[in-house]
C-alpha cells in the first residue's frame, strides 16, 4: 500500500508530466525504471520512451545498463527520469554527469531522492543528500534546479516511521498461534483505515491547493513553519540542462 513517501513522488511526476511540453521527435530516458510504475503517466504522451535498469525487473525493459556509464550518444534525450535511484548509486556525481552528457541542451531531468527515509535495496543503498548538496551536484555538471518540492515536514516524517512500527507490530501478531487468528485476516484492512486511506485523503485534497513548489533550495526554510520541513521524507526536483553545454 503506498504510503505518504509514495504518494508525494506519484503527485509530483503526475504534475510535471502533465505540463511537460511535448515536440515532434521528442526522448525519455526512464533511468532505473524498476517495474516502471510511472510510464502510465509519459507512456501515453506522444513522446518515445526507453526503459532502462541495471536490474531486470520487468518484461517492458529496453536497455540494461549501469547508470555511471550510459550506452548513449552525447545530446540524444530531452528529458531523464531519474526517480528514487541516485541513493543507491557508489558514484552518483558520476551518473549525474552521464545524464548531462545524453540531454540536450535545454533538457530537463526529474530527479527524485529520499532524505529522512528507512534504508531500502540493502545493501546498496549508499547515500542521502540534502536540497544544498544536490543543487551542488547539479550545478557542477550544467544542471539548474528549476523546482523543488519537499515531501512532507516533521509530520510525514513521523507519520512514516509510526506507519512501520504500528505495520511490524501487527505483523508480529499475526504471527502468533492465537493473535493470528485475529490480526492475520485484520492486519491489511487495518493498516489501510489508519494509514492508507487518510494519506489518500489529504492528497485527494491538497490537489486543489497544488504542490509547495519552491524555485530554489532553501527557500521557504525560515521561521517556525519553515524549522518543521528540515526534516522531510525526500526531495523532488526538475532540473534543466543550461542551453550552452
Amino acid at each position: 500500500m503506498p504510503n505518504y513517501n509514495d504518494r508525494a513522488i506519484h503527485a509530483f511526476l503526475a504534475t510535471e508530466f502533465e505540463g511537460l511540453q511535448v515536440q515532434d521527435g521528442m526522448r525519455l530516458l526512464d533511468l532505473g525504471c524498476g517495474a516502471r510504475p510511472y510510464a502510465w503517466m509519459y507512456g501515453r504522451r506522444d513522446i518515445e520512451c526507453i526503459a532502462a535498469d541495471f536490474d531486470v525487473r520487468t518484461p517492458g525493459l529496453d536497455v540494461r545498463l549501469d547508470a555511471q556509464a550510459l550506452p548513449f550518444a552525447d545530446a540524444s534525450f530531452d528529458c531523464v527520469l531519474f526517480s528514487e535511484v541516485v541513493e543507491h548509486l557508489p558514484d552518483a556525481p558520476r551518473a549525474l554527469a552521464e545524464i548531462s552528457r545524453v540531454l540536450r541542451p535545454g533538457g530537463v531531468l526529474l530527479i527524485t531522492w529520499p532524505f529522512a527515509y528507512m534504508m531500502h535495496e540493502v545493501p546498496h543503498d549508499h547515500a542521502r543528500y540534502t536540497e544544498f548538496g544536490m543543487a551542488h551536484l547539479l550545478a557542477a555538471h550544467g544542471l539548474r534546479i528549476e523546482v523543488l518540492v519537499r515531501r512532507g515536514g516533521v509530520l510525514a516524517v513521523a507519520a512514516v516511521i509510526l506507519e512501520f512500527l504500528v505495520g511490524g507490530v501487527l505483523e508480529a501478531l499475526a504471527r502468533l498461534p492465537l493473535a493470528g487468528l485475529l490480526f492475520g485476516p485484520a492486519r491489511r484492512g487495518l493498516m489501510w483505515l489508519c494509514f492508507s486511506a487518510p494519506t489518500a485523503l489529504y492528497f485527494a485534497l491538497r490537489r486543489r491547493t497544488g504542490l509547495r513548489y519552491r524555485a530554489r533550495p532553501g527557500q521557504g526554510l525560515a521561521g517556525w513553519r519553515g524549522h518543521m520541513e528540515h526534516w522531510t521524507l525526500g526531495y523532488c526536483v526538475r532540473a534543466r540542462k543550461a542551453c550552452g553545454r
